[in-house]
C-alpha cells in the first residue's frame, strides 16, 4: 500500500498542519473537510476528547499485535493478521458501515469523527487545549 510508505511523513505533516487553524482536517482530510461543511448542531461533551487518545492506544496495540502474529506465525499470518491484511486494495464491508455510520451521526454532532474518533484531531486538539492554556497563565501573571 503506498500510504504505508508515506505513513512516516503524512502523520507529523498532518500534526504540523494543524497547529494553527486545523488546516489538514478541514481542507486535507477527505471525511475532516466533509465533516467541516456538514454542520451538526450540537457539540461533543468534554469526555469526548478522550476518545482519540484510547482509539490511538488500540490502534498501536492492535499494531504490534498484527506485527508480532505476522512474524510468529508458522505459515506467515496468525488470526489477527488474516483478520485485517486482505492482501488487495479492497474495502470491506464493516468499513463501509462505520464510515456510514460516522457520516449519518455527523449531521447531529458537530466534527464528530474529527474531535471523537480521529488520532490526528484528536492529539491536535489536545495542543490546541494546552496552548490556550498555557497563553491563559501567561495573561494572568501579566506576560506579553
Amino acid at each position: 500500500c503506498v500510504f504505508g510508505y508515506f505513513r512516516p511523513y503524512i502523520i507529523p505533516a498532518a500534526l504540523l498542519m494543524n497547529l494553527r487553524g486545523r488546516h489538514w482536517c478541514q481542507h486535507a482530510c477527505p471525511i475532516g473537510s466533509l465533516q467541516h461543511h456538514q454542520g451538526g448542531g450540537r457539540r461533543l461533551p468534554r469526555w469526548a476528547l478522550a476518545l482519540p487518545l484510547i482509539l490511538a492506544a488500540g490502534c498501536a496495540w492492535a499494531w504490534f499485535r498484527m506485527r508480532d502474529d505476522a512474524q510468529s506465525a508458522a505459515d506467515g499470518a496468525g488470526a489477527w493478521f488474516q483478520f485485517f491484511f486482505k492482501n488487495g486494495f479492497t474495502v470491506s464491508t464493516g468499513v463501509l458501515i462505520t464510515a456510514a455510520t460516522i457520516l449519518a451521526f455527523g449531521w447531529i454532532w458537530h466534527r464528530l469523527f474529527c474531535g471523537g474518533i480521529c488520532p490526528i484531531g484528536g492529539v491536535s486538539e489536545l495542543f490546541r487545549r494546552l496552548e490556550k492554556w498555557f497563553n491563559g497563565r501567561e495573561r494572568s501573571r501579566g506576560e506579553p
